[in-house]
Order: structure tokens, then sequence, then C-alpha cells
């Protein structure tokens, strides 16, 4: 007896799947393989002789969390990561979910000029604002500070959020919106107290893909730093150094693209679910163009 069609295709889409996985990993691989050989093989030897070749070391995590020479140490580096990315998320979070709420529930004409906005932004390339961004920047002394790029990663992250928040906040019953608005609550207890708990799927993970882009960014680091070896130089800016510092020890470039996906890694491994689900969810912009999305009543 033959398989069914259904069963043939399901098992075809585990294979291309399983497929998929492999071939996604293999980098990933050959980094962690080349961070943990002895140097005279990481450089010498392809990183899928570890097959025939097992030895492995430690040393090169130790030299790139210490630090050696002029170059930072990446243990530091992960703390200023740390300090570059979660006030930066927060600020993503907390001004995203109240631009998405207004762009929910505001009435008149401008509502639909607000929804084109926030689209068109999506658009704007980074490059483009990065050399205004810079002389502006440089007028007012926050080149180079923390709380340039938490300003810097909170403007260009606003665009995404509030889509994604948006279109998370337009599944709220409207009754509930309502009701709350009749028993005298204002704009900010509604949010608070009424949509953010319901929403709080989709702000976790507008939280986790905020926290992903910051932390694994280069550019905007590298544009408003400078410095790499500066005290406020994050994980991928560090990275960049390595590389250009020792060109040729491939086995620190191992070990230092390790320490800095760690962080990124072990958080998607947690909480990829939320990340997919609100991706999904958000992932229809033109449908923050529509303008007959029901409103509440206001109360009298």
């Amino acid at each position: 007896m033959s398989p069914s069609p259904a069963r043939t295709v399901g098992g075809l889409g585990r294979a291309l799947a399983v497929l998929v996985a492999i071939v996604w990993t293999l980098p990933l691989t050959g980094v962690l393989v080349t961070a943990l050989r002895p140097a005279p093989d990481a450089v010498a030897l392809g990183w899928w002789t570890v097959v025939t070749d097992p030895s492995l070391t430690v040393d090169h995590l130790r030299t790139v969390l210490q630090g050696e020479g002029p170059v930072r140490s990446m243990w530091s580096a992960t703390w200023s990561s740390l300090a570059i990315s979660l006030p930066a998320t927060v600020l993503v979070v907390a001004l995203g979910l109240g631009a998405a709420y207004a762009l929910v529930w505001t009435t008149g004409r401008s509502r639909r000029i607000l929804h084109l906005v926030a689209v068109a932004l999506l658009f704007v390339p980074l490059q483009a604002v990065l050399v205004p961004l810079v002389s502006a920047y440089d007028d007012t002394g926050l080149r180079g500070s923390l709380p340039g790029l938490w300003l810097a990663h909170a403007a260009f992250g606003l665009p995404l959020a509030v889509v994604l928040l948006a279109a998370a906040i337009r599944t709220v019953p409207h009754d509930l919106v309502d009701a709350a608005r009749t028993d005298g609550a204002g704009h900010l207890a509604v949010l608070g107290r009424v949509v953010t708990p319901l929403v709080a799927p989709a702000v976790l993970g507008v939280a986790l893909l905020q926290f992903l882009v910051v932390w694994n960014d280069l550019l905007v680091s590298a544009t408003l730093l400078g410095d790499p070896r500066s005290s406020n130089a994050p994980l991928p800016l560090v990275l960049a150094d390595i590389v250009r510092t020792w060109p040729n020890e491939l086995h620190l470039h191992g070990a230092a693209v390790l320490v800095t996906v760690a962080v990124p890694l072990v958080v998607f491994a947690v909480l990829h679910r939320v990340l997919t689900h609100t991706l999904v969810a958000g992932s229809n912009p033109s449908a923050l163009l529509s303008a007959d999305t029901p409103r509440p009543r206001r109360a009298d």
C-alpha cells in the first residue's frame, strides 16, 4: 500500500527542515570549533578535521574576555552592551506602546496621515540619517555618550515597534476600552491597566526584537562612538577591533564571535516562540492604513 500524499509531503517537509537546520548551523559550528582549537590547528586545518583531531582548549576565550594589549576586554564590553541595549529597549517599548495606542484610537482626519507616516518610516534607510545625526550630536555633545546611543537606537527602532504593537492593540476588544472610559479612566489608565496586560506577549516580542537588534549593532555604534577602545564600546565594536588588530589570528576571531553571540543565542532560544508570534502578528503593516477601525464611544 503506497503512502498517502499528505504523509509524503509531511515527510519531505521534515527532511527539508532538518537540511535547512544543518546548513543554518554550519557557520556557527565552524566558529565554535575554531574558537576552541589550539592556535596552530585553527590556522592550518579546516574546522571539520576536529572529527579526527579533537584537541580543544578554552585559552582563546580567556584571552578575549580578559583583553590583551591595546584591545579592550570583551568581559567589560559585555557590560557596555547591556548598558546600551537595555535602556534603548525600555525606551522603544514605552514610547512605541504609547504611540501605537494613539494610532489605533485616534480620531479625525489626521489618523490616516499618522498611519502613513508610521509605515513610511519603516522604509527610511538608516544610512540616510547618520550624517546629519552625527552633525547634530557633535553640536549637542551627545556623540560618544550612552544617552546619545539610547536615543539613536530608540529612534531607529520605533517605527517597527509601533507597527507591531498597533497590530496587537487592534485585537483588544473595544468593549473593554469603552467600559474603562465610561468608568472615568483616562488614556494612561486604559493603556496601563487594560490594553498593556492584554498585549503583553506582543510587548515582550517587541522588547526581544529590539534588544537583539541593538546588541548586534555595529554601524550605529561605530558611527557615534568611533573609538573601539573607549569605555562605552559594545561587543560588536570590540569584535571588529580584534579582527583589525590580529587579522590572521582565526582562533581569536572565533572566540570573540562566540562571546558576542552568546547572549543573543540564549535569549532567542528561551523566547523564540514569543518573537515569532509577534512578527507573524505584525507581518501586514498595510493594516495600519485602514481608517475604518471601530472606536470606543466617548464617555459623557
